[in-house]
């Protein structure tokens, strides 16, 4: 899917790292090798409880100009379960 997540050591998501953040940050920074993950990543990262309608991380996804959304156990167990791309809801028949 293009993304990964960033946890801290209580296995909070803290951040996301995108192919696309790993361009910017080539373009940004010719020392990109010697940066952290901290330097590039995307620091607040979408995220959909699991018993969310399809439709609606769709919505959520077009108004925030982004394709992938993480998935959460429930809205109050932030437990990440799950990476959701635009493409996964298209392929499954939802427009």
């Amino acid at each position: 899917h293009g993304i990964t997540g960033v946890f801290d050591e209580t296995g909070a998501l803290i951040g996301c790292l995108t192919d696309g953040d790993l361009r910017r940050g080539f373009q940004k920074h010719r020392d990109l090798f010697e940066r952290t993950v901290d330097d590039v990543m995307s620091s607040k990262p979408r995220c959909v409880p699991q018993d969310e309608q399809a439709i609606d991380a769709l919505r959520l996804m077009e108004r925030a100009r982004i394709s992938v959304v993480f998935v959460q156990a429930s809205e109050s167990d932030e437990a990440i379960v799950g990476i959701l791309h635009m493409h996964d809801i298209l392929n499954a028949g939802l427009e």
